[in-house]
């Protein structure tokens, strides 16, 4: 699992790469773009949902993939727009240093991220 988050554009890009049997590994994407409401809480708008084969897609990382995600390029996978007006949620941040970012959702979900 992978996030990406370009501050500048308030985007966040979240890719999840699946393994299993040859030729059909996959990726699952969300591209979602956020706004600030406290100095620990962002509203967060999901506006993209991507589910294909690497081969399809010529994933070979995060870094070679989020640009096409960036310039919102046509991909040959389940690439769906979502509603962010329907499609929304919030993020507390809950602790933050140079490595390690611990967040809770509004649905209960709680994320531990570390920078790689």
């Amino acid at each position: 699992m992978y996030q990406c988050i370009r501050p500048q554009q308030q985007c966040i890009y979240n890719i999840a790469e699946l393994y299993g049997l040859p030729f059909l590994e996959g990726i699952i994407s969300v591209l979602a773009r956020f706004e600030p409401l406290t100095s620990q809480r962002v509203q967060v708008y999901f506006e993209r949902f991507i589910v294909g084969l690497r081969q399809w897609l010529n994933y070979y990382s995060p870094s070679q993939f989020i640009p096409q995600l960036h310039r919102r390029q046509p991909l040959l996978a389940l690439d769906v727009p979502l509603n962010s007006n329907a499609q929304q949620g919030w993020l507390d941040i809950t602790y933050l240093d140079e490595d390690l970012r611990i967040a809770r959702g509004n649905e209960g979900s709680l994320f531990v991220l570390t920078r790689i």
